[in-house]
């Protein structure tokens, strides 16, 4: 037990550092930095906890800044994390923001009605609420 609780408050702290600091190594370092978090807090928490999705969609984020090559990848991120969030049901913000980002992606990609599709959903079921 105290091993995981080492473990879970080093992944605490070193997630704090990734987003702090991803802006000011290689782009090649912080994808590096951001798959090892996902991977220790999948492993730390299980790939449906909060903390692990929240990772997820920093990557996802992350890849989406990407060039067009990372899109495939990060679209796949957003979809888990979309379920994860609909599983736990426990951050509607989240479940929005990926939505939304994920829609964004999509059009991106010129499939602008998939995309108009989740923002309907999103609209249908927070409406302007988290519009800023």
């Amino acid at each position: 037990r105290l091993r995981f609780f080492k473990l879970a408050l080093l992944v605490v702290l070193v997630d704090d550092d990734v987003h702090q600091v991803v802006n000011c190594v290689k782009r090649d370092e912080a994808l590096a930095l951001y798959r090892r978090l996902l991977e220790t807090n999948q492993e730390a928490f299980g790939a449906k906890h909060e903390y692990t999705l929240n990772v997820m969609v920093r990557l996802a984020n992350f890849l989406q800044s990407q060039d067009q090559s990372k899109h495939i990848e990060a679209e796949a991120l957003y979809r888990r994390a979309l379920e994860g969030y609909q599983e736990a049901n426990n951050d509607e913000y989240m479940m929005w923001q990926v939505m939304i980002n994920l829609a964004d992606l999509l059009e991106t990609r010129g499939e602008a009605a998939t995309a108009e599709e989740l923002r309907a959903q999103a609209t249908a079921r927070w409406g302007d609420r988290y519009v800023e």
